[in-house]
Parts: C-alpha cells; sequence; structure tokens
C-alpha cells in the first residue's frame, strides 16, 4: 500500500518534501502528491 504524502504548491522545495523524497529512495512506500491532487482524491470518495 502505498501512502500519499501531501504538500502545498508553494512548499515544493520544503524540508518536509525533502525528507519524504529521502524516505521515499530509503525504500519507504509512500507517494509525494501535490495539496491539489489530494482534494479530487477525497472528492471522488
Amino acid at each position: 500500500m502505498t501512502i500519499p504524502i501531501v504538500f502545498q504548491l508553494k512548499m515544493e522545495k520544503a524540508l518536509s518534501k525533502k525528507k519524504a523524497e529521502d524516505m521515499i529512495l530509503n525504500g519507504l512506500d509512500i507517494q509525494v502528491i501535490p495539496e491539489t491532487t489530494l482534494y479530487q482524491i477525497l472528492k471522488n470518495e
């Protein structure tokens, strides 16, 4: 199961996004998605 990690569009280079990308490189099954994508997912549920 992939866990989405949401970031705000203005925070693209933020430390939290960098940490998430490092976790992905270390094998954690997560996916970084934009905030707008999260809203689309929630709207469809």
